[in-house]
């Protein structure tokens, strides 16, 4: 399954009934997110080809951002939003 199947939406659709009492609509909206609350990452330390974790996604904070967590649910590197190029599945 390829990565752009693999991404949740992050928002619910809208709905709209047109005004000219036509069939409604339903819009896709929403950010497209290539990981999900739980699931396990490895962080990639900067400037390096080294690896920490596995941390679990514990929020998404929109446009690929995310904050990571411990295995305990305990908020990891204090609750610095990381971005998606930095992770990697577990």
């Amino acid at each position: 399954m390829a990565d752009s199947d693999k991404r949740e939406r992050s928002a619910s659709p809208e709905f709209e009934i047109p005004d000219d009492n036509g069939r409604p609509l339903i819009h896709k909206s929403g950010v497209a997110y290539k990981f999900r609350p739980g699931q396990l990452v490895y962080l990639r330390v900067p400037g390096s080809r080294q690896t920490e974790g596995p941390y679990k996604i514990e929020s998404a904070r929109g446009a690929g951002k995310y904050t990571i967590c411990h295995a305990n649910g305990q908020t990891a590197r204090g609750g610095a939003v990381v971005d998606e190029t930095d992770l990697t599945t577990a």
